[in-house]
């Protein structure tokens, strides 16, 4: 999926639409209009989301969105760092802020070794995978997906 969303971004959208994105929450018509839906487990797969927050916002809200967004997370966790010594549980918050920002970037985990889900993923009606491992150990595998 990621690599189908840098390839929409790059390749599909014209310059206008680089710069302000395509539109919120339209990552699935995107997908659907240029990659209709592939034959995962014998459903019809929809990915309608990027599973990177950041290539996410790109598509959708082009490069300023993304990048405001990135000013908007980058400031807080500033604006948080300097108010610690006054006052303390703000530190925690500026861990999880710091630690979202992180794992935003993947929301779901693959190694060569196989996958692992994310909670989020575990009960979903379909599978997005990220990478060609998974692709093949999930053909045979229906552990962990409601029937």
């Amino acid at each position: 999926v990621w690599k189908r969303a840098m390839e929409i971004y790059t390749k599909k959208l014209n310059l206008l639409q680089k710069i302000f994105g395509y539109g919120p929450d339209t990552f699935a018509l995107i997908m659907q209009y240029y990659y209709p839906g592939e034959m995962q487990n014998g459903r019809m797969g929809i990915f309608d989301r990027a599973h990177n927050e950041y290539l996410h916002y790109l598509v959708t809200t082009g490069f300023v969105g993304m990048a405001s967004y990135l000013v908007f997370m980058v400031s807080s966790i500033v604006a948080m760092a300097k108010k610690i010594k006054e006052q303390p549980i703000v530190a925690a918050v500026m861990l999880a802020v710091t630690a979202y920002a992180i794992t935003a970037n993947i929301t779901r985990v693959c190694d060569p070794g196989g996958c692992q889900y994310q909670p989020a993923d575990r009960n979903a009606d379909h599978l997005t995978a990220s990478c060609d491992g998974c692709r093949k150990k999930e053909n045979g595998r229906q552990s962990g997906r409601k029937s």
